[in-house]
Order: structure tokens, then C-alpha cells, then sequence
């Protein structure tokens, strides 16, 4: 249902049912149906490590936003877009074919926070490596 990609461990969930949101109806519930219990030294700790280390996945998941084929969104497509560039700069691969052509030009203006971003969640990775050293 989405692309595979060598040496990365974590996809996003909403990259598979965006996914299927593109080809089938989904009922959406707004009540718990299961609670989750996060432990320390779990993946939840190192999810900013994961996203860093599987930047194609986090690319795929953004791209499959912004494209989505119902209403356009301007704050979606540029909040997605920052994340897009954000891991485009922890060395993801980024084919701007892609992405439809409307929403191509609105995908630039989230390259400068997505560099920010990116330099902040560096900052964090180094630092957290030092600290386990």
C-alpha cells in the first residue's frame, strides 16, 4: 500500500489510511477503542530518532497529504510541506513530480520552517547523543 524503503523502520499510520481514504469511504468514531500504556526506553522515546532515520517514509506521508483529491487545504499543504522539507533535509528523496502540479507552489513556502525544524530536531538528536554517551 505504500512504497518500501531500505534500511527505514517507521511509517507514519496515517500514511496507510490515507491510503486507503484515497480509494474507499471511512467512518470516522470519535471514541476510544483501545488505551495504550507507553514505557520508558519504549518507541515513543525515540520517536524523533525513528522519523530522523526513516526520512522517505515521513516524505511519502506528507506527499499523500498534500495531494489528497478532496478540498484543498492552504494550512494543511503548507504544514505538511514543512515537515516534506524538513526531512528532505535529513536526507530524504524528494521527486517535486509528485506532487500535483496546483499545490506544487504552495509546497516552496514551507521549505524555511522546514529547515528550522530540521536544525532544532539536529540540535536535539546530537544533544540526546551526547547525553547517552
Amino acid at each position: 500500500i505504500f512504497p518500501y524503503f531500505e534500511n527505514e523502520k517507521r511509517v507514519a499510520t496515517s500514511t496507510l489510511w490515507n491510503r486507503i481514504a484515497y480509494d474507499y469511504d471511512c467512518l470516522c468514531l470519535n471514541y476510544p477503542v483501545a488505551v495504550k500504556r507507553y514505557i520508558k526506553g519504549g518507541m515513543s522515546d525515540t520517536l524523533l530518532e525513528l522519523k530522523a532515520e526513516s526520512p522517505n517514509y515521513q516524505i511519502e506521508d506528507s506527499i499523500i497529504t498534500i495531494n489528497y483529491p478532496s478540498n484543498f487545504s492552504l494550512k494543511l499543504t503548507i504544514l505538511y510541506s514543512t515537515v516534506l522539507w524538513k526531512y528532505w533535509f535529513f536526507g530524504g528523496a524528494l521527486n517535486p513530480l509528485r506532487i500535483k502540479l496546483s499545490r506544487l507552489p504552495f509546497v516552496f513556502f514551507g521549505l524555511p520552517l522546514g529547515l528550522i525544524l530540521y536544525l532544532k530536531d539536529e540540535l536535539k538528536l546530537r544533544s540526546l547523543k551526547s547525553y547517552d554517551r
